[in-house]
């Protein structure tokens, strides 16, 4: 938001976004926002919707890990932000691997 003037216009800018989805389109997005929340419910009925969470992790004195229910992998990135970045970009690649 540090890059609006206003919460408004912060809001404004991501409802437009949503709105110019071509038909059949998908929206991937962040479901642990309630203001991401919000702004996908202004997507037509016409757009595909698919929420993601953040992806597993842990931390410890050996590092920054992404876990899941049968793997743990060592990762060069943290924080939980790049956690939601990482659950993003994977429902993107599941997406575009069912269209082949």
């Amino acid at each position: 938001m540090n890059v609006f003037p206003t919460y408004e216009n912060y809001f404004e800018q991501f409802k437009i976004f949503v709105e110019i989805i071509s038909p059949g389109g998908t929206l991937i997005y962040f479901d642990g926002d309630t203001e991401v929340r919000k702004v996908a419910a202004f997507c037509g009925e016409n757009i595909k919707k698919i929420p993601y969470k953040t992806h597993g992790y842990f931390q410890n004195k050996a590092g920054f890990f992404a876990a899941t229910h049968n793997r743990v992998v060592a990762l060069k990135i943290f924080g939980e932000h790049n956690m939601q970045n990482l659950a993003a970009a994977r429902e993107a690649c599941l997406l575009l691997d069912k269209r082949g």
